[in-house]
């Protein structure tokens, strides 16, 4: 296996090294033991010890490879194994630790507690760990002495001596005004009986009229176009003359007496 590290919060699903497409996966690392103590979470260059303990027998003052022991117990959960053992359940416990750090990207801390919340203690029963946890919830909070509410009446608060009169003035703001007497408004429209019977009101008058105006549109497209208007033809007196004169040419008889008088009349050949 090949540990790399990526200079990102997410890890890729995969790597190409050498034209071969590696998969990725996280990176658990080994629970950390002292050499000198034998305790986990440090190292033996931060160890604060003063005895070596021995982690074949986990008896202090000599090392492994001279331990003389035919029984091995192991200093941290005292079974019978040594303590650099794969299957010690505290070291089962510091690796899923370390996995729930690393999976779940959180600190320390919260992975310890998490797996801790749900690891069940060796020889303690359900009914046993709840009464010594309402126990110990009941030695933290003591009980305080209840004191009964004692109801006292408040002062009256200071009438006002000068009330305002009509003749005051107040200064509001022009929008707080507006505010104001917008929802005096919706209010009134909306509490009010009247002000639904107007709104009804409106609303009728408004079909009406919208269908007096689609009445007068359809009377003026369905209107028969206006007759040409007829030419009206003034002669004047000397075309009168000319048309008289060509009909006392032509009927003699129809010879008017204004006509016969004017200038223009030229007494026919026959009637002379």
């Amino acid at each position: 296996h090949l540990i790399l590290t990526f200079d990102s919060p997410v890890l890729p699903k995969s790597v190409k090294i050498a034209y071969i497409n590696c998969p990725v996966k996280p990176y658990v690392p080994e629970p950390i033991r002292c050499f000198k103590c034998q305790k986990f979470g440090h190292t033996i260059t931060a160890c604060r010890g003063s005895k070596e303990i021995c982690a074949r027998c986990s008896l202090p003052d000599h090392n492994s490879k001279d331990c003389s022991a035919t029984t091995p117990k192991c200093y941290n959960c005292e079974g019978d194994h040594p303590a650099y053992f794969r299957t010690c359940p505290r070291y089962r416990q510091k690796k899923e630790i370390q996995t729930v750090k690393v999976t779940k990207n959180i600190s320390f801390s919260e992975a310890r507690k998490i797996v801790n919340d749900r690891t069940p203690t060796p020889g303690l029963s359900y009914a046993s760990a709840i009464n010594s946890s309402v126990a110990t919830t009941e030695q933290k909070s003591p009980k305080t002495p209840q004191m009964t509410p004692t109801l006292t009446n408040p002062p009256a608060a200071p009438a006002i001596a000068n009330s305002l009169s009509n003749t005051d003035t107040i200064t509001v703001k022009k929008s707080e005004w507006l505010a104001l007497l917008e929802i005096k408004r919706s209010w009134e429209e909306t509490s009010s009986p009247t002000s639904r019977k107007l709104k009804k009101k409106r609303a009728l008058r408004k079909e009406q009229a919208l269908k007096e105006k689609m009445k007068q549109k359809l009377k003026e497209v369905s209107k028969p176009e206006d007759k040409e208007e007829h030419l009206q033809i003034h002669p004047s007196d000397d075309t009168i003359s000319d048309m008289d004169e060509d009909r006392a040419d032509s009927d003699p008889a129809h010879i008017s007496s204004e006509y016969a008088k004017s200038k223009f009349f030229k007494k026919p050949k026959s009637l002379s």
